[in-house]
């Protein structure tokens, strides 16, 4: 009866407990269908080398959005499609270390990395290679984490590296070194790539509340005094419905600037939530997103990551075009570089791209890029910006003849991390209609070449970057180059003086009328009405301006409005249909010549 009596409250105690502790999944992150060639990389398995370094990056809601959690990390696989001609390779090893890294730079990051497995030789077989952990590793369920492969030098002839299948990713999250002499383990920088071995991680995950502050989104350069919009995302990891919690926005310092009442959000669901800020101080700040949530259990997700934001002086206007997270590598193209001793590149931004990211007609006078690493490039000597309108709207292999305007010069030019800015000696005015070629040049370095700048860049869907380089030629003498459709991120700071908005609705018989064109005579600025029948124009020049509503079909209407700098001004459209007439009558004709 004793025995009884015991067998039963150790069920009843561990049933209990097993609503607490860690359950266990597989988890599966990449489901790409792609491989790595018999040389390239991502690879986890090769020897095409003699011995490698191969880093992958995870981010923290990437396992989450598989069904991941915080608790032990116990083994890592990874697919073979084919084994080619690759041979064991000694010493194999993984390693895992937490990271705040959202993006591999060539640079390994130093630290301490966790060992969790080891075998004097390792050879891959097709299909899923599992790789159990003599050590598990515990995940805090809100750090990215680096996994790495790393090897010793092979005995004999390099071979081919195994094709694995990995998936592209929208940032760089694979960093390789490989050498035929030096150990690999000793390896401090490598090239980059945005794709990743897909893998599967066995993880012992609990069964949480938790909510995710995924990140921040907003303006990065708004003006002093004039209110901006951000935009936190809110994910649940819960198994159930959430709603008890709050959304702010806040400052570096723990400074709030705002918040908001969630919402009903589901298992899964990611929201997002908008609020305003009106900065009074210029100059550089962060800003962040954070959730409130009583019984969260992970609180260590409830924010995000850092948006740095500089506070531009009133009236002035800052378009950013691109907002990619991969970089170019240190010998492909880039406004910044040395890998060739000189070079000729020209990027081709367009109109309606300079209006989407809320740009205008006006002066511009300074433009800039960013730098993710400096690597190993060295000074650009009489490094020049120059400035073209054009009708182009995909580049050729030809550069643009033509007069350009230079609107930026220095003697030499060493770019440094993050936003490089230039303030144009000549400002250039874009007349809003055209499109805009932004040509930079360089002279011949005196010394040997070295490498050139990681420089954030977005694929578009036209060639918009044109390439020149040599070791001996002059690059401003260039007629052709190589054209491509990653284009470096920029930044277009613009002056828009006398300008206010107009917006109001258009409507038919008493219906809101969509697709009816609102321009502003005798200038660039139109807009169309949405399907509400509202429209929007966020620039026109102040004083009393000609405004025309037009549909075909439908009678134009014109109305005169007077726009006030700053302000928004309202005028509504009430459109008729043109008359119906019938006509009737008898076709006569002839075949006589």
């Amino acid at each position: 009866m004793r025995r009884l009596l015991l067998f039963t409250l150790l069920l009843i105690l561990t049933l209990s407990l097993s609503s607490t502790i860690f359950a266990q999944v597989t988890v599966t992150v990449g489901d790409g269908t792609a491989t790595n060639t018999t040389t390239g990389a991502p690879a986890p398995y090769g020897t095409w080398y003699k011995n490698f370094r191969q880093q992958f990056l995870v981010l923290a809601n990437e396992l989450n959005d598989v069904g991941g959690g915080p608790g032990n990390i116990n083994s890592v696989a990874f697919n073979v499609s084919a084994l080619n001609n690759c041979t064991p390779m000694p010493n194999f090893r993984v390693r895992i270390k937490a990271t705040e890294q959202t993006s591999l730079s060539t640079t390994f990051e130093a630290g301490t990395y966790t060992e969790v497995f080891q075998v004097a030789e390792f050879m891959p077989v097709t299909g899923w290679n599992t790789h159990t952990f003599s050590t598990p590793f515990n995940w805090d369920g809100a750090s990215n984490l680096l996994i790495e492969v790393v090897t010793d030098l092979i005995a004999g002839s390099w071979a081919q590296n195994a094709s694995v299948y990995y998936t592209a990713t929208s940032h760089n999250s694979s960093l390789r070194y490989e050498n035929d002499y030096s150990p690999a383990i000793d390896g401090t920088t490598g090239t980059t790539f945005a794709g990743r071995s897909n893998m599967q991680l066995n993880m012992e995950a609990l069964d949480i509340t938790d909510l995710n502050a995924m990140g921040i989104t907003g303006p990065t350069t708004p003006n002093v005094n004039s209110t901006a919009n951000y935009t936190v995302s809110v994910k649940n990891y819960s198994l159930t419905s959430l709603s008890n919690y709050t959304v702010k926005l806040m400052q570096v310092g723990g400074v709030e600037l705002g918040s908001v009442a969630g919402t009903a959000i589901q298992p899964q669901e990611t929201l997002d939530f908008s609020m305003p800020w009106t900065p009074t101080v210029i100059g550089e700040t962060q800003l962040y997103g954070k959730v409130v949530m009583t019984g969260d259990e992970n609180p260590a997700n409830d924010e995000t990551d850092m948006l740095t934001v500089n506070v531009m002086e009133a009236g002035l206007l800052v378009v950013e075009l691109g907002n990619g997270t991969t970089t170019n590598t240190n010998t492909s193209a880039s406004p910044y570089g040395t890998y060739w001793k000189n070079f000729r590149q020209q990027y081709l931004y367009t109109a309606d791209e300079i209006y989407a990211a809320g740009g205008a007609p006006g002066l511009i006078n300074s433009l800039a890029f960013n730098v993710q690493s400096i690597d190993q490039c060295t000074a650009m000597p009489n490094y020049r910006i120059r400035l073209k309108h054009t009708e182009q709207t995909a580049l050729t292999t030809a550069f643009e003849a033509g007069e350009y305007t230079q609107v930026w010069q220095a003697a030499e030019y060493m770019p440094t991390n993050d936003w490089n800015l230039h303030v144009f000696s000549n400002p250039f005015f874009w007349d809003g209609a055209s499109n805009l070629l932004v040509d930079i040049v360089t002279d011949l370095i005196p010394g040997s070449y070295a490498r050139n700048a990681l420089v954030y860049q977005t694929t578009t869907p036209f060639a918009s970057s044109l390439r020149y380089q040599s070791d001996s030629t002059a690059a401003d003498t260039a007629t052709t180059g190589n054209v491509y459709s990653e284009r470096s991120n920029a930044r277009f700071f613009m002056i828009i003086d006398d300008m206010g908005s107009l917006s109001g609705t258009v409507t038919s018989g008493g219906a809101p009328l969509a697709d009816a064109t609102i321009a502003v005579e005798g200038t660039v600025f139109t807009a169309n009405s949405a399907a509400d029948g509202s429209y929007t124009l966020p620039f026109v020049p102040v004083g009393s301006q000609t405004v025309t509503a037009s549909k075909h079909g439908y009678i134009d209407v014109s109305h005169t409005v007077t726009i006030v700098e700053d302000q928004t001004t309202t005028q509504d459209f009430v459109l008729n249909l043109l008359p119906q007439v019938a006509v009737s009558g008898r076709i006569v004709g002839s075949d006589a010549p």
